[in-house]
């Protein structure tokens, strides 16, 4: 089964500077989700200030 990864919190917590360990341990998400995540917004050039008033983004991996 699929976990579902909430790409837009993950962009929201990482924006201000919080590191990937802390969103790790503080949110319960997979060290590799977070990186997975961020590495794709970097290769679309997408960041959190693009997404923020859009609806909840979900990634099912």
């Amino acid at each position: 089964m699929a976990n579902k990864i909430n790409v837009k919190l993950i962009m929201e917590l990482k924006a201000p500077g919080l590191s990937q360990n802390v969103i790790a341990k503080t949110r319960h998400i997979s060290k590799r989700s977070i990186a997975d995540v961020l590495n794709i917004a970097r290769e679309k050039q997408i960041f959190y200030d693009d997404i923020k008033n859009k609806s909840i983004g979900i990634l099912m991996v």
